[in-house]
């Protein structure tokens, strides 16, 4: 998954992703591991295992980091279903929607509480030792949950730099300097996103979930 990533990098950097020799993991913590036994130079992969590797051993320093690396350290997280799934369960979207959405309302107005609840979900899940401390001073400096507003201007907006379409064109450049050839493949056919953020948008129930008060 971090293929095009690496390959946009290297390229702001002149170089070409032949040159280096990448060693794929099935998880982070396999490749944290791996790393610390002497198996390789660089280390790319999960937030709880860089920061292991920097607060727990000594001799590890980040070279790069976010917006650091450009247009290559620009991710979205996006869900995927089947297109039987969109047509038959296209509201459960839009209600997970608006859930989301709410969330991270609930993050911005009490951020003790909310970075209680992923400390006690990532630990078990990753293998690490998160304090709701570490992820106040972590997740601002990794991670950004829009708004609804912050959304609609920032991701959802085609003059956007960072919106879901320039992120699109610029993983199939990615996608180009690794030799895929995506000719025939068009992202507005399977990318329906900004659709459903529209029509969450549009229903005026789904509006006052997201806005009711806590």
């Amino acid at each position: 998954s971090f293929q095009g990533t690496i390959a946009g990098l290297v390229a702001e950097g002149g170089h070409n992703y032949s040159e280096l020799n990448v060693l794929n993991f099935a998880e982070a913590s396999q490749a944290g591991a791996a790393f610390v036994r002497g198996t390789g130079d660089i280390f790319l992969g999960g937030t709880a295992q860089t920061t292991r590797l920097m607060e727990e051993l000594s001799g590890y320093k980040v070279l790069i980091e976010n917006e650091q690396m450009g247009a290559p350290g620009l991710w979205y997280s996006n869900a995927y279903v089947t297109e039987a799934y969109l047509k038959d369960h296209r509201q459960q979207l839009l209600d997970l929607t608006a859930i989301w959405q709410r969330t991270v309302r609930y993050m911005n107005a009490y951020p003790d509480e909310a970075f209680a609840i992923m400390a006690d979900k990532l630990g078990p899940q990753t293998g690490s030792v998160w304090t709701v401390e570490d992820l106040k001073n972590e997740v601002p400096r990794l991670t950004y949950f829009p708004t609804t507003e912050e959304a609609k201007t920032l991701v959802f907006d085609l003059n956007s730099p960072a919106s879901w379409k320039a992120v699109t064109d610029f993983q199939f450049e990615q996608a180009k300097l690794l030799g895929t050839d995506l000719s025939a493949v068009n992202a507005d056919d399977f990318i329906v996103q900004d659709e459903i953020f529209a029509e969450f948008l549009a229903n005026p129930t789904l509006q006052a979930y997201v806005d009711a008060p806590f």
